[in-house]
């Protein structure tokens, strides 16, 4: 569906009816609707029917949902044998590994990634109240992490019965990429004791 509106129209909403009664009427972007509510509205009636086409999954929540992969990448490029090793081998132990680059990287990439996730929330959530749903899972709950990721199609289902392709993506992604990381952990532990056992055996 398009967003274009005529110029200057209000994005969609409940406002007061044009006609002059105690009640809000629904605004779909481009005209009145037949949807009313009484002027004590809590937010709590249905949803008005989106425009035909309308896609509740916007390019923001589909970064969101691919953010994990990133996470990934940072760690399988870690050296995590050698973080251990130098750890191991350096008397001041967890301090000096404190300072290792490759840890540095992962925890500023771990964090800029929840930054991304909290700014790509609040921009989903918009592009939800431009499309027309009332009152859309709120972009704070992305503090949480993954409390936005889960709580967003919940609602949208309620509302439109749409919106949860995201979730099943999310789910994909984040189960292939667990599975990776814990390979390569346990291949790199593996070996790290295979090297301990060797320098420690007569």
């Amino acid at each position: 569906m398009s967003l274009d509106r005529p110029t200057n129209a209000p994005a969609p909403g409940w406002y007061p009816d044009p006609a002059g009664t105690n009640r809000r009427r629904w605004w779909d972007g481009r005209g009145w609707t037949d949807y009313f509510a009484d002027g004590g509205w809590d937010g709590s009636v249905d949803q008005p029917s989106l425009a035909p086409g309308t896609n509740v999954n916007t390019p923001f929540i589909w970064i969101i949902t691919l953010l994990p992969i990133v996470s990934a990448v940072a760690l399988l490029t870690w050296d995590v044998g050698g973080y251990f090793r130098r750890a191991l081998e350096n008397p001041t132990g967890g301090a000096a590994a404190m300072l290792d680059p490759g840890y540095l990287l992962v925890q500023a990439v771990s964090f800029l990634l929840f930054a991304a996730q909290v700014v790509l929330a609040y921009f989903d959530w918009r592009a939800l109240k431009r499309l027309g749903v009332v009152r859309p899972f709120h972009w704070a709950w992305s503090f949480l992490s993954i409390v936005y990721i889960i709580g967003r199609p919940v609602v949208l289902w309620r509302r439109v019965h749409s919106g949860l392709a995201p979730l099943w993506t999310y789910i994909g992604v984040y189960v292939v990429t667990l599975a990776v990381i814990i390979t390569k952990f346990a291949v790199t532990f593996a070996a790290l004791a295979g090297s301990i056992s060797s320098l420690t055996s007569p």
